[in-house]
């Protein structure tokens, strides 16, 4: 089941240079206003730390990010970009 973005309550975060919100919820795209970006967060193997976002998430889902801006895609194929030390200009 995912949460409105309406209802849900979200927290200030960097990713690199670009500022958002996140929630560690799965959230309905369709509730987010349209001028904001929508990415999920992974963590790789559940260790706890965010390594990747792109537009969905399946598995080891850390949760959703909001921005104004655009994330930079570091895979095109995936359409995923990461966030571990050397990536989303670290």
């Amino acid at each position: 089941m995912r949460e409105d973005a309406k209802t849900e309550l979200w927290m200030p975060m960097r990713i690199g240079n670009i500022q958002g919100w996140y929630s560690d919820m799965r959230i309905e795209r369709s509730s987010v206003p349209g001028w904001l970006h929508f990415w999920e967060l992974a963590d790789e193997d559940s260790n706890g730390d965010p390594c990747w976002y792109k537009r969905g998430i399946l598995g080891n889902f850390y949760g959703t990010f909001l921005t104004t801006g655009i994330l930079p895609v570091d895979d095109e194929k995936w359409k995923a970009g990461d966030i571990r030390e050397g990536g989303v200009g670290d």
